[in-house]
């Protein structure tokens, strides 16, 4: 029988046990959908001011008019850069690593590459054209698809605090309600 396993978890002696590895990768997407929502990479803003031509559009207003679909996407390209990273430069305690490459700075070269992929996948519908298939691990799935149903109350230890899940749903609501202000005739599904 096959389990249904939360992100970040694996089943294992009939129980569920944090996948070390993993969890640090959905603690990091959470973090990240806050603070870019919060902080949208340049790229991002600088789209925003490039897409309203003949209309002079102040930076702070261009970093509100950021939408949730443009950091996921930004997000996947980055998410994917530094996996491929590691997976080049990793050498044992996987858990520890990750988190190492999941928090260097990112500067020259590497944004460059980041910002290259996120022009070339903006223009996917569905945000992962960047992906080979074996490189969509469950982790870069969770920005796919990130939503209330990811945080599941159960008996094993959380991995992420009920703060940062509940920052995250609200930045989501929110840019989910800028969104349909700034454009009314889109529908909620």
């Amino acid at each position: 029988m096959e389990r249904n396993v939360p992100r970040g978890y694996d089943w294992k002696d009939g129980k569920l046990q944090v996948n070390e590895t993993e969890s640090k990768i959905v603690k990091w997407i959470y973090q990240m959908v806050i603070e870019y929502q919060d902080n949208p990479p340049d790229i991002l803003i600088r789209q925003i001011i490039d897409e309203c031509e003949g209309e002079e559009i102040p930076y702070e207003e261009a970093k509100e008019r950021v939408s949730l679909t443009m950091v996921k996407k930004y997000m996947v390209a980055e998410l994917n850069l530094r996996m491929e990273e590691y997976e080049k430069n990793r050498q044992g305690d996987t858990s520890s690593e990750i988190e190492n490459f999941l928090e260097m700075p990112l500067e020259g070269e590497l944004l460059d590459i980041i910002e290259e992929r996120y022009k070339d996948n903006y223009e996917d519908a569905y945000g992962t054209s960047i992906l080979s298939e074996n490189k969509k691990g469950r982790y870069l799935k969770n920005i796919e698809s990130l939503s209330k149903e990811d945080y599941r109350p159960c008996k094993t230890e959380p991995l992420i605090s009920k703060e940062i899940y509940k920052a995250a749903i609200e930045k989501m609501e929110e840019n989910r309600e800028q969104s349909l202000n700034n454009n009314p005739t889109m529908m909620i599904e």
